[in-house]
């Protein structure tokens, strides 16, 4: 497992097949995000409605942004 699988996985979210998943920190009610990266386009996050809605994407740059805004999501 590299850096950024670690980075993802510690920050709460879980692979199931080509992307970590994470539930939305105020309940399942609230929908769920997803965590992707590439080593061209960096971190991908997209929160999904709890009807499986996409709402928006966030793109990271590197870990560190990802790690901060990971911090104060949880």
């Amino acid at each position: 497992m590299n850096k950024l699988e670690n980075t993802m996985q510690s920050a709460g979210f879980k692979l199931p097949i080509q992307e970590y998943k994470k539930t939305d920190p105020r309940g399942s009610d609230h929908g769920f995000f997803t965590a992707s990266w590439s080593e061209c386009s960096g971190m991908e996050v997209t929160k999904y409605s709890s009807d499986k809605k996409i709402q928006y994407s966030m793109f990271f740059g590197c870990a560190e942004d990802f790690e901060s805004w990971a911090s104060d999501c949880t």
